[in-house]
This record gives structure tokens, sequence and C-alpha cells, in this order.
């Protein structure tokens, strides 16, 4: 039975591995385009939220939610863009220790909508800020805990946003940690 879970447990890994590269190929090659809708940002932040509670509290890692108090609708990929935001607080997360902080926010300028994860963890170095969107980098090889990780997630967060003519940015100090800041167009709430 241990042996049993071992393989399955690695099955299931390898298939998800097998699975972002295919995501990532399609999306580099534009043939996995975005399938658009409207919803509320917000909202899917908070539930985003909801599903890292949990771990937050475990690590003991001070959370700040700066969001605006009104719906703000978007025009986008809802699963990618999910992708998106789980993917940049897991990250924050696997990086910061008990009392660091995550702050996400966000604000509006123009026709956007800005969205920041921002953490006080490690932070990345200047040489590895070069290399952070390539597939298989890993920025600390030292500090993974999860040896299981190869290093996708941030090449699948760049190129969902690229195909939704968007931005995201990263900004880090060795010892200061680290922002991820990313944008979408701001589209009238459904009647």
């Amino acid at each position: 039975e241990k042996y049993l879970t071992i393989v399955l447990n690695e099955t299931d890994r390898l298939t998800k591995l097998t699975n972002d590269i295919l995501l990532l190929t399609k999306m580099e090659n534009e043939v996995l385009k975005p399938e658009r809708e409207d919803f509320d940002i917000h909202e899917t932040i908070r539930n985003i939220l909801l599903q890292f509670e949990q771990k937050i509290v475990t690590k003991g890692i001070n959370l700040t939610l700066l969001i605006e108090e009104q719906d703000i609708f978007v025009n986008a990929d809802f699963n990618q863009i999910n992708r998106v935001i789980t993917n940049l607080l897991d990250n924050a997360i696997k990086f910061c220790s008990e009392g660091d902080d995550i702050t996400v926010e966000s604000s509006i300028k123009g026709d956007k909508v800005i969205i920041s994860v921002k953490d006080t963890g490690p932070g990345i170095s200047e040489e590895d800020i070069k290399h952070i969107w390539t597939r298989f980098h890993k920025a600390d090889r030292s500090r993974g805990k999860d040896k299981k990780v190869v290093g996708l997630g941030l090449s699948i967060v760049r190129e969902i946003m690229k195909s939704h003519g968007e931005t995201i940015e990263v900004y880090s100090q060795l010892g200061k940690g680290t922002t991820f800041v990313f944008t979408l167009l701001i589209v009238d709430k459904p009647s």
C-alpha cells in the first residue's frame, strides 16, 4: 500500500507536469486563446484567499487585503486569471516565514485595474530576476523544501498575461521581499 501511494503520487505529479508543459507550449504558439467572460476580480481574489487561509494561518503569515469595496468587473479568461493569482499567492506563501507579511492590493488607473501581490519574504537576486520567467528556472534552489517544483508556474503566468494583451512585472530586493503587479481591462458591470 505504501509503495502504491508513492507511485500514485508520482503519477499525479508527472501528469500535472506534462499538462503544464502542453499548456505552456500551446500558449507560446498562440494555439490556446483566452475564453473571455466578464467577472468580478475582487470576488475572485477573496475566494482564492479563502483557499489559502489555512496555509497562511499555519505558517503565521500576516495577510493584508487592500481592495476597493466596490465590485470591479474585468473581461478575461476566468480560469487563467484564477491560475495567475493562485500561483502568485502560492509562491508568496511558500517563500515567506513566520511573521512575514503578504499584501494583496488593487487600484484603478484609467480603464485598468492593477493587482499586486507583495511579500516581505527573502526577495530575489538581481541575477535571478533576469531569468524569473524562464521555463524550469528556480530562483533559489537551496531553499526548495518542495524539491518536486520544477519552475513552470511563472512562465505560465507570463504567457497568460501576454495572451490577454496585459502586463505583469516583478520588483524585488534580496532581504526585502518581492512584488508582482499585473493589469486587467475593466468593463462595465453586467446588468
